[in-house]
C-alpha cells in the first residue's frame, strides 16, 4: 500500500467530484468559511490528495480562501512534503497529527509505527509551510513492564515544548476495563 503499509482493500473512498459536488452544493447552502474533513488519514492515496489539491482550484474554492483541516500521520507528511504543500496551495490551513508520544520506546510499544524523529521532522514540515499544528498527546501510559516511566512523558512533553503546536489534545491514558 501507500508509503509501504498496508491497507485495507474494503475502503471505500468517495470520487474528488463527488467531494466537490458535495462541497459546492454546502458551500451554496451555507457559505462556509472553512471545513474539517474527518479522515483518520487523509494522506493515504496520493493520486486522490493530488486530484482534490487541483479540484479545490477548479471549483474555486481557493478563490474564496476556503480553509481546511485534515488529519495526518507523522510519517507520512514526512514522505510527502510535496503533497502536503500542494494541499496548503489548495487551502488546508490546519494538521491534525496523532504525536501520541515523542519517546521512541513508547512508540515502538504502541506500535505506532513512527519514531520520534519522524515526529519532530513532520512538525518542522508543517512548521516550515506556516501551517497550524493541532497536536494529539497521550501521558501515562504503561510500558511493557507495566509501570509508568516519567522520563517517557518528561521526553514527550519537552519535545512538545519544542515544537509549540497552536493546539493540542493532551490526554491521559485510561485503559478500558477487561481490555
Amino acid at each position: 500500500g501507500p508509503g509501504g503499509r498496508k491497507v485495507f482493500s474494503k475502503v471505500r473512498v468517495r470520487s474528488v467530484e463527488n467531494v466537490m459536488q458535495e462541497l459546492s452544493e454546502l458551500q451554496r447552502r451555507y457559505r462556509f468559511r472553512s471545513i474539517y474533513f474527518h479522515d483518520d488519514q487523509f494522506l493515504i492515496y496520493r493520486k486522490w490528495v493530488e486530484e482534490f489539491s487541483l479540484a479545490m482550484r477548479e471549483w474555486g474554492f481557493v478563490k474564496k480562501n476556503i480553509r481546511f483541516t485534515v488529519s495526518m500521520r507523522a510519517d507520512t507528511i514526512v514522505e510527502n512534503e510535496a503533497l502536503v504543500r500542494n494541499l496548503k496551495d489548495a487551502g488546508l490551513e490546519v494538521v491534525t497529527v496523532g504525536f501520541e508520544s515523542f519517546s521512541d520506546r513508547m512508540l515502538a510499544w504502541m506500535n505506532k509505527g513512527v519514531t520520534r524523529a519522524q515526529n519532530l521532522e513532520a512538525a518542522r514540515i508543517l512548521k516550515d509551510l506556516k501551517l497550524k499544528i493541532s497536536a494529539n498527546i497521550m501521558l501515562g501510559m504503561p510500558w511493557s513492564d507495566g509501570k509508568w516511566h516519567v522520563e517517557d512523558d518528561m521526553t514527550t512533553m519537552m519535545s512538545y515544548a519544542r515544537i509549540r503546536p497552536e493546539m493540542a489534545n493532551i490526554t491521559r491514558f485510561s485503559p478500558m476495563p477487561g481490555s
